[in-house]
């Protein structure tokens, strides 16, 4: 899935670097020179975009879903193109970090009233696991099942199954029945964030990412970029600090 997009990312860090031989991005002090120059990289990376649109995996719709009956059966209310739906935007998308082979963590059930997708879980290469949400509205689950799987512990596939969205004091009650002490706590700002992540890692954030109302794991915050995991894609990427909301209280577990 990323082959394309990183290869773009390579081609530009490898074109900025022959520019630097020639002197064409010595640093300096005026900004008008530096600001032609990011945007004369932002025009080549919107597009290879353009060329090499980014290839994302998105949920199915489970038996967590909300379904409606209509004289042809059951219906999904989510029935638009989810393969069009984006969890933040392809320019949002920096970097997309590699992931291990799948492993199995449940087949589901497919019959005449279900149809699940199995339940696939990645390490990305910083050893954090990753997985797809299993269901449209499943993202609260998710979140939660990754969190629990860092910390050595077992996640509940029931929960991941039946998920059809889900509350601050879900996410609370998934850490707690895992073995987990909960730590809620509202960050009045980006640099307040990171130090809590730093202090007691990975945080479960609500988002506005473009398909509704979400949740994301943040991993860490640089200066200007942020490495999150979004089970809507079931990936692990870095985007601009600046694309990175914070809309309510985070969720982490307490270190002892």
């Amino acid at each position: 899935m990323p082959s394309a997009f990183n290869r773009m990312d390579d081609e530009c860090r490898s074109l900025q670097g022959r520019c630097q031989k020639i002197n064409l991005l010595e640093p300096t002090n005026n900004p008008l020179v530096g600001g032609i120059r990011v945007s004369i990289l932002r025009i080549i990376r919107l597009i290879w975009l353009i060329i090499f649109p980014i290839e994302r995996q998105v949920p199915s719709r489970g038996r967590q879903d909300t379904f409606v009956v209509t004289v042809n059966g059951r219906r999904s209310p989510h029935a638009a193109d989810l393969s069009k739906v984006k969890s933040y935007r392809d320019s949002d998308v920096l970097r997309i970090h590699k992931l291990t082979a799948p492993v199995c963590l449940d087949t589901g059930i497919s019959d005449q009233f279900f149809n699940d997708s199995p339940i696939n879980l990645h390490r990305d290469e910083y050893g954090r696991y990753v997985l797809l949400q299993p269901g449209v509205r499943a993202c609260t689950a998710a979140v939660t099942a990754m969190m629990i799987l860092d910390s050595g512990k077992q996640c509940d596939i029931s929960a991941l199954r039946t998920r059809n969205i889900g509350t601050e004091r879900l996410m609370v009650s998934d850490l707690q029945r895992a073995g987990l002490t909960p730590l809620v706590s509202l960050p009045k700002s980006r640099d307040e964030l990171r130090s809590m992540i730093v202090n007691h890692g990975s945080a479960i954030v609500s988002v506005n990412s473009g398909n509704g109302g979400h949740v994301i794991l943040v991993d860490e915050i640089s200066r200007d970029t942020a490495k999150i995991r979004d089970p809507f894609h079931g990936w692990s990427i870095t985007i601009p600090l600046s694309s990175l909301s914070l809309q309510a209280p985070i969720i982490q577990i307490q270190k002892s």
